[in-house]
């Protein structure tokens, strides 16, 4: 079949259409046709892809088309009386080309009213849709002619009286050569013609249902980044109170040993002081690594790595940490070691040091008078290894107790010579216990409460080897 065999009301389309520039107006019969540029068309779906989604875009279209088809039907069925039933179809086909939007090639028809029967195949060319596609968007992954088809839609379910719905099997936004097109009744198409359905059986009211969840998903979107960005917002405040807060003991050891070598001392105290320097240093060069293994534990990438601890020479670490703090205030520290030989703690070593133990025992000489005592007791408890610190101090209020661990509240207060505090410290103790495996319980009594038996028992339980 020709296309001139086709379309048989080819010849008469030039004298139904009506230019009138006088009165700004081209009518087809009393049907007023607009005239637009392709560029103009084009910033139109932009507008409703960029506004609306691609989803909600295409169902506007391809309805747009659907009406289109059934107007231009309805229009050019008031002012012609067909010849035959081929010459009615054809003018549908002919409207696409003449209004620009595309050339149409018939391939295939097979239609029988009585039979209920209708089949029509053939190939779009020079689309506008599929330019318009890939000059702005590049290729597709499925079809994008939906005016197209919603037009062949509606103009054929008129012309036949029952609902057709045609698809485009093949695009040349996707790579075909041409786009091809089929068009059938509703209930004969398969899954394939679903996304095409959807697209006609969309009322004002689902669209915007459609409309107000994709809001909702992006209002959601919005939330959940807020929160991740609080999140890792968190993090990295939690991080910098932590090498702040921490490095506050080495640099104070450091200062002590720098003061003994400026003031001529012994060989021997010399010695000492560039030993200490040395474990300073060392303690140091290990906050900054636990800061950044910490942030690789918060993004997921690693997680902390225990190893083996010899509790002995740990806590032999921290006392001289802490050895200028202790003479400050001629605070005596006592250590009972309960543990068996057998007995090794299981954690990474630099948090059991300096995150947990340090911090410990920073608040007892912070908060102990002068010339008092902390014991520091290291026992066996079942799976875990219980370590105890207890001292003699002024307790801790009972409004401040419920927040100890908050980061949000405030809970510092001055130490007993004066010390100024940040509140970070048990925070930053119960995350590292936490993290590791381990649990962490205050029991604390104020001088007001207890004139006797004031002070504060920190007690942490970590893993335990075997």
């Amino acid at each position: 079949m020709s296309d001139l065999d086709f379309f048989p009301f080819a010849g008469n389309i030039k004298e139904i259409l009506d230019f009138l520039p006088s009165k700004g107006q081209i009518k087809l019969g009393n049907e007023r046709i607009l005239l637009f540029s392709q560029t103009a068309v084009s910033l139109l779906r932009n507008l409703m892809s960029a506004q609306l989604g691609p989803s909600l875009s295409r169902m506007l279209i391809a309805q747009f088309g659907y009406q289109h088809g059934l107007k231009d039907y309805e229009t050019l069925g008031n002012m012609f009386t067909w010849k035959s039933e081929t010459e009615k179809l054809s003018a549908g086909p002919l409207m696409h080309a003449w209004s620009g939007l595309v050339e149409v090639e018939p391939l295939e028809m097979d239609i029988d009213r009585e039979k209920g029967r209708f089949y029509f195949r053939g190939l779009w060319h020079h689309s506008y849709e599929a330019e318009l596609h890939l000059a702005n968007r590049g290729f597709s992954q499925e079809p994008v002619c939906y005016s197209l088809a919603g037009y062949g839609s509606g103009w054929c379910s008129a012309f036949f009286g029952r609902s057709l719905l045609e698809i485009e099997r093949s695009c040349v936004a996707t790579g075909a050569k041409a786009c091809e097109w089929e068009i059938r009744p509703w209930d004969e198409w398969g899954q394939e013609a679903d996304p095409w359905k959807k697209s006609l059986l969309s009322t004002s009211a689902s669209i915007y249902q459609e409309l107000i969840q994709s809001n909702e998903k992006i209002q959601n979107l919005n939330k959940n980044l807020e929160v991740e960005v609080e999140r890792r917002t968190e993090e990295n405040r939690k991080l910098l109170r932590m090498i702040c807060h921490d490095l506050v003991v080495p640099l104070q050891a450091m200062k002590k040993s720098m003061t003994i070598l400026k003031l001529n001392p012994s060989d021997a105290e010399i010695s000492v002081a560039v030993g200490t320097l040395f474990k300073c240093l060392d303690t140091i060069q290990d906050l900054l690594a636990q800061v950044r293994d910490a942030e690789a534990c918060a993004a997921g990438k690693a997680s902390y790595a225990p190893q083996a601890v010899n509790v002995t020479e740990a806590i032999s670490t921290v006392k001289m940490m802490f050895e200028g703090l202790l003479e400050k205030k001629n605070i005596r520290l006592h250590v009972a070691n309960e543990l068996n030989p057998e007995d090794v703690l299981w954690v990474p070593p630099v948090i059991f040091t300096s995150n947990i133990l340090s911090n410990i025992l920073s608040n007892a000489i912070k908060f102990s008078p002068r010339d008092g005592t902390i014991a520091l007791t290291i026992q066996r408890d079942a799976d875990k290894i219980k370590i105890i610190v207890r001292d003699e101090g002024i307790g801790i209020p009972a409004r401040l107790r419920p927040d100890l661990f908050s980061n949000k509240k405030p809970t510092s207060r001055l130490g007993t010579a004066g010390e100024q505090g940040t509140g970070f410290g048990l925070p930053i103790v119960r995350s590292y216990v936490e993290a590791i495996g381990g649990s962490i319980e205050i029991d604390s009594r104020t001088m007001d409460e207890d004139p006797i038996r004031h002070g504060t028992v920190v007690t942490v339980k970590l893993p335990r080897l075997g």
